[in-house]
C-alpha cells in the first residue's frame, strides 16, 4: 500500500512538474523567512539556495550546489531561472517522497568586481 501511494504520489509530482507553465523566480520563492505554504496547509520555512547560472555555446544551464543533481538547461537566461526554480521543488520533493533529508543552503554566490588588466 505505501509503494501503490509513493508511486502514485511520484507520478502526480511529475505531472505537476510537466503541467507547470508557470514558476516564479528562484528570488521570489525562495525567502529565508518562514512562510505558510497554503498549497500544503502547513507552516513551513522556505530556504534560499544559491544557484550557478552558465551561459554556454547555444544555451544556459544551471546547478545547485547544495542539491547535487538538480540541474536544467534553458534557451534563454529567464527561461533558465524559471526552469531551475521548477527543479529545486520538484527535486525537493522527491527527496521527502523517498524520505530523505533534505539539505539545509550552505553555499553562498557573490561576484567580485576587479579592474580589468
Amino acid at each position: 500500500m505505501r509503494q501503490e501511494f509513493q508511486l502514485r504520489a511520484t507520478s502526480q509530482a511529475i505531472a505537476k512538474f510537466k503541467l507547470c507553465p508557470t514558476a516564479e523566480a528562484p528570488q521570489d520563492h525562495a525567502i529565508r523567512e518562514a512562510k505558510l505554504n497554503t498549497e500544503e496547509g502547513r507552516a513551513e520555512e522556505m530556504k534560499k539556495y544559491a544557484v550557478v547560472l552558465e551561459k554556454a555555446a547555444h544555451n544556459w544551464a544551471a546547478y545547485v550546489p547544495d542539491l547535487p543533481g538538480c540541474v536544467t538547461t534553458g534557451h534563454t537566461l529567464e527561461e533558465t531561472r524559471r526552469l531551475i526554480a521548477e527543479a529545486i521543488e520538484f527535486h525537493i520533493e522527491g527527496m521527502r517522497l523517498r524520505g530523505e533529508a533534505v539539505p539545509e543552503p550552505t553555499t553562498v554566490a557573490d561576484t567580485v568586481e576587479i579592474q580589468a588588466a
